[in-house]
């Protein structure tokens, strides 16, 4: 059976407070005093490009451009792919997230994200309904995917899955061997719940609940994981983009740590035919610049097998 590999989402990175202001008062500026800021990005040092350090040419490769008007994130360029993404708001809220010829639609009501749909040559590929608990933080995402379309698996670059980007990456990285795998045809169809868990402005625990049906084969997976922070400033605090849901960018701080755990059974005519479990812990240590932002970022992933690896990253601010 395919192993639940993990393939990150470029820095989990994402950190603290001052990274995204908040309006209390308005944040849509449409007077309608609204305070809850789901789709606000405006983070107080903003990120001009990131690289990867590729450790057998041993030399800093250039991996995003990120391009600001004003206040407003617009675009991000990928020079290694030869594409960009472009950013769309609606009264200075994210609303639309083209690249290549997919996109993402956000939609909001009082100021809280309530969907995300992304859509691949025009036709739906996936759909998030996002609910919010009591502290107004996002509690439960509930994720459909319409795994039949099998153009939705070009929504994602392969430069983008192999580069370490964080818990989303993840999720999407195990989404798509188990795709692999099922060799699905057009009935088939994912569903998959995330219940976050929060201490103060950081998520401390993810927990993934999924199944996936077609025909006469079902599977069911979990992904249980916890995470711990520093007190420093995350960059991306508050950032959405094409691979929503950015788990890391929901945390004010910096990830220092998060342990997974995975299970998952598949069945065939109500028979068990395969089960595998998987914990594994990945570590991040920083170097910060005056104002407390992350500069360079080293991950170390460590597997029951007691495989071990470590990437580089670094930040460059305007």
């Amino acid at each position: 059976m395919k192993k639940l590999t993990l393939i990150l989402m470029a820095a989990m990175l994402m950190m603290t407070a001052g990274s995204c202001k908040k309006d209390k008062t308005d944040v849509n500026g449409d007077g309608n005093g609204t305070t809850t800021n789901d789709g606000i990005f405006n983070p107080s040092q903003k990120i001009s490009k990131y690289y990867y350090w590729d450790e057998y040419e041993e030399e800093k490769i250039l991996e995003q451009v990120w391009n600001w008007d004003g206040k407003q994130l617009s675009s991000i360029d990928y020079p290694n792919s030869s594409y960009s993404q472009y950013f769309t708001y609606d009264h200075n809220r994210l609303s639309r997230v083209d690249y290549n010829r997919a996109y993402v639609e956000f939609q909001y009501a009082d100021g809280k994200l309530k969907k995300v749909s992304m859509y691949y040559d025009y036709e739906l590929e996936t759909e998030f309904t996002i609910s919010h608990g009591s502290n107004n933080k996002i509690s439960k995402i509930e994720c459909v995917y319409y795994d039949g379309k099998k153009s939705g698996r070009e929504m994602f670059d392969p430069l983008g899955l192999f580069l370490p980007r964080g818990i989303a990456a993840n999720l999407e990285s195990n989404r798509e061997k188990r795709y692999s795998s099922r060799n699905a045809k057009d009935d088939g169809v994912e569903t998959v719940s995330i219940t976050l868990t929060w201490d103060g402005d950081n998520v401390v625990k993810a927990y993934v609940d999924g199944y996936y049906e077609e025909g006469d084969f079902y599977e069911t997976f979990t992904e249980d994981y916890t995470c711990y922070y520093d007190n420093k400033n995350n960059p991306k605090y508050g950032y959405m983009d094409r691979y929503f849901p950015n788990l890391s960018a929901f945390s004010k701080n910096n990830i220092t740590k998060y342990i997974c755990t995975e299970h998952e059974m598949e069945y065939e005519n109500g028979v068990l035919v395969e089960e595998e479990n998987e914990t594994y812990e990945y570590r991040f240590t920083y170097q910060y610049d005056e104002a407390n932002y992350p500069t360079v970022v080293e991950e170390t992933h460590s597997y029951e097998s007691g495989s071990t690896y470590t990437y580089k990253y670094f930040y460059e601010y305007q």
